[in-house]
């Protein structure tokens, strides 16, 4: 199963970083800040709110 992630994450990459190159804000939850899809994007700014 694990591969299978690794794998989902290495097809992703290209078309995430395409989608979010040049923007300004990305939204998240705090889970999907720790995904593997943002491990290496560079934002100048970051603010997590995780309300319940």
């Amino acid at each position: 199963m694990r591969n299978l992630s690794e794998e989902e994450c290495k097809r992703q990459w290209p078309a995430l970083k395409d989608a979010i190159k040049g923007t300004d804000v990305v939204l998240t939850l705090l889970t999907g800040a720790f995904s593997c899809k943002l491990e290496r994007t560079l934002l100048g700014l970051v603010v997590i709110d995780e309300a319940a």
